[in-house]
């Protein structure tokens, strides 16, 4: 079971201590992140149990991380590694959910699709991926 949070970019803290973003007015998280999708397109982390995941592109590479919480809004970036055994298939997704977005000639951070992140689920808990610290 997984769940899409957006990033948004227009964040104001309002008058009653709320984050908004300006451009659709969706209260966000202190990770500037919301359920709802902002009207302009942006990446989504996608919340595998309670792990925050997405791909992330630099050197013409697709790899899989984490957003692990340190403190009260900064996060840690940790690389999942998979079992030798599911990492070309790991891979193939990957590059196939960035291929659909943009590319891997253009660096950032890739929403999962869902078949990706099903797979993901499901190795998550075969222990088959794991985080790499």
């Amino acid at each position: 079971m997984y769940e899409r949070r957006y990033y948004h970019a227009e964040v104001t803290l309002s008058e009653d201590g709320r984050l908004v973003c300006q451009a659709c007015g969706a209260e966000v998280d202190k990770f500037l992140r919301s359920p709802q999708q902002c009207r302009y397109p942006t990446s989504a982390v996608t919340v595998i149990g309670e792990l925050p995941i997405c791909i992330h592109v630099s050197n013409l590479r697709a790899t899989l991380i984490a957003e692990i919480p340190t403190s009260a809004s900064t996060v840690k970036i940790v690389v999942l590694a998979p079992d030798e055994d599911i990492a070309d298939e790991l891979d193939n997704l990957l590059a196939t959910d960035v291929e659909n977005q943009g590319g891997l000639n253009i660096s950032g951070f890739y929403t999962l699709s869902d078949e990706t992140a099903q797979k993901v689920d499901e190795w998550l808990r075969t222990g088959k991926l794991r985080l790499q610290m």
